[in-house]
Parts: structure tokens; sequence; C-alpha cells
């Protein structure tokens, strides 16, 4: 059902913080594209657990794309991008894509993809790719948990409409 590609790379520090400065905020306008250094962003909310490493995350199309909540079935790509809090060079930060309830396309809980990359300094970032899959994304809800280690570190939620 989810044959696609993914990739997982470190994406500059910049580009990931223009991406995530608005996370957790609410907007209910209509998705408008734009660059993320010209628009204030309302991004996933990303939850994280305090005393351990944790991670600030979005899900957009492309570094150059506001963050969104909810995506078309035709979306290309998706890339959760993380910004990890408490981590240092060498810790592994995990991204698992999920597929919470998509109807029957696929049991609620669905473990789509997960991939892994190793960060280059303290606080690292980066951002894992899912490429649409074969016959497209089924409607649904989703989300990406991000671990550092093996320890979970937040997760973002959004929906495939």
């Amino acid at each position: 059902m989810f044959k696609n590609a993914r990739t997982c790379v470190g994406i500059g520090g910049l580009a990931i913080v223009f991406l995530l400065q608005g996370c957790g905020k609410s907007d209910d306008a209509p998705k408008v594209e734009a660059t993320a250094a010209s628009v204030p962003v309302a991004a996933a909310s990303a939850t994280a657990h305090s005393g351990k490493p944790s991670v600030e995350m979005a899900v957009a199309v492309d570094s150059d794309t506001k963050p969104a909540t909810s995506f078309s079935a035709d979306t290309p790509k998706l890339i959760a991008f993380v910004l990890s809090k408490g981590t240092k060079a060498g810790d592994v930060l995990g991204c698992t894509w999920i597929a919470e309830d998509v109807g029957t396309a696929a049991p609620k809980g669905t473990k789509i993809e997960e991939s892994t990359f190793v960060g280059d300094k303290v606080d690292f970032s980066g951002g894992c790719s899912l490429s649409k899959p074969t016959n497209g994304w089924p409607i649904g809800q989703y989300r990406v948990d991000a671990y550092v280690g093996t320890e979970l570190a937040g997760n973002t939620k959004f929906s495939i409409e």
C-alpha cells in the first residue's frame, strides 16, 4: 500500500528555524505557498518530553513552503522537518511515519516507513521525506514520531484530504 521512496537528510539550521518558528500556533487561513522567510509559520504542533532530548517538528512539501497540517492526496512528497534540543553530535535521530486512521486502506496505526540520521552538532536539525505511494495518499490521519536513540522525543500530526 505505501510503496514509496524516502530520504532522511541534515538540513541547514537557518532554513529549519524559519520553518519551525511558529510551531504550535493555529491558522485557519487557506493554504498559501510562500517562502519560509517571508511568512509567519503556522506549523503542526510538536509534542516534547521534558528532561530528555526533545524536538520541534513541522511537515511541509519542501523547505521553501509554509508547513501545514493538511495536504492533498496528490501531494508528491512530504518532509518532516525536525529541530532537536538537548542533543549532541553523534546522536541518532529517527523518524517513523504512521498512518493513524486511513479507513480501509490500512489498519489503524500502520507503520509506513522509518529512517534515521546522525547529528553533526549540538541541537542539530534535519528532515525525513516520504514520497507519495504508488496509488496515491490514502485519505485520513497521519503522524510522524521522532526518536533520539530509542526514546520518543516528539511527534506531529497531519491529514491527507
